[in-house]
Parts: C-alpha cells; sequence; structure tokens
C-alpha cells in the first residue's frame, strides 16, 4: 500500500498484526479484505511521519507535534505540540 484516495502514505506501522498508516491527515487501519477505516485525523497532511506501537496505543510524531490514539478505547488522547 503505497497511495490511497490519490494521497501519498506518509507511515505505516503493524501491531499485534494490524496494520495502520497515515494517508494525508488520516488515520487508517488496513483490514485483510483490501478495505480501511479511518479511525482519526492529524492537523498536518504532507510529509513524513513517524508512527510507533506500545500497549494498545499508536504515537505519531508529524513534525509539528504528537499525538496519540488509544487502540483498545479507540479514541485520540492526547496532541502534544513540541517544545521550544
Amino acid at each position: 500500500v503505497d497511495t490511497l484516495d490519490f494521497s501519498p502514505v506518509r507511515g505505516r506501522c503493524v501491531m499485534d498484526g494490524r496494520l495502520f498508516l497515515i494517508e494525508g491527515p488520516n488515520l487508517r487501519e488496513w483490514y485483510a479484505d483490501d478495505t480501511s477505516a479511518v479511525l482519526t485525523t492529524i492537523p498536518s497532511i504532507t510529509g513524513r511521519v513517524v508512527i510507533s506501537s506500545n500497549a494498545g496505543k499508536l504515537v505519531i510524531g508529524d513534525g509539528a507535534g504528537f499525538y496519540v490514539y488509544d487502540l483498545v478505547a479507540n479514541l485520540p488522547l492526547l496532541h502534544t505540540p513540541p517544545q521550544l
């Protein structure tokens, strides 16, 4: 999966056999049947992102801040802008 909806994939992460990716501003989960669902959005729409996972949470960094998504509760939890 390199593009979706004409937007490049900005980053991806596999956690417990589940594929998550950022496409444009969208955090998506990609399913085995080749469908996907938007879980939430982040403010930025371009540029690479880094996605890491731990304890049922995804942490997304896009250069403007960090965003946490709780996979157990299916909720965005936190946006932390960088400290200057």
